[in-house]
């Protein structure tokens, strides 16, 4: 599942836990250009508290690309949500590819100023 450091997720990985078990839970950490240290720490700190195995998955070269691929169409925009719903949508995509992987169902909750 998808770890912020924010409340959502930590909730919804301690409900996770007490329903599955905490051997059947793994939380995702995915660092972006609007992570926060706090963010990364805390989701860090839940996951050792729950006794949850995680993966790290940095997005910072996605986004570059995603940036790169867009600068000329959005030349003249300021930057504002759409950049940050981009950054969504790439952990959704990110989480979906490690449940293919593992077989395993995703659950994430993540706000998008993590």
């Amino acid at each position: 599942m998808g770890l912020s450091g924010g409340i959502d997720s930590a909730l919804t990985a301690a409900i996770a836990v007490y329903a599955i078990g905490k051997d059947n839970v793994m939380g995702v950490l995915m660092p972006s250009p609007y992570s926060s240290k706090g963010s990364i720490e805390d989701s860090l700190e839940l996951s050792k508290r729950l006794g949850i195995k995680t993966l790290i998955f940095p997005i910072n070269n996605i986004m570059d690309a995603f940036d790169s691929t867009l600068k000329e169409p959005f030349n003249g925009y300021a930057q504002d949500i759409t950049e940050e719903n981009i950054q969504s949508r790439i952990k959704g995509n990110l989480l979906m590819a490690q449940e293919d992987k593992d077989g395993a169902l995703v659950r994430g909750a993540w706000a998008e100023d993590n």
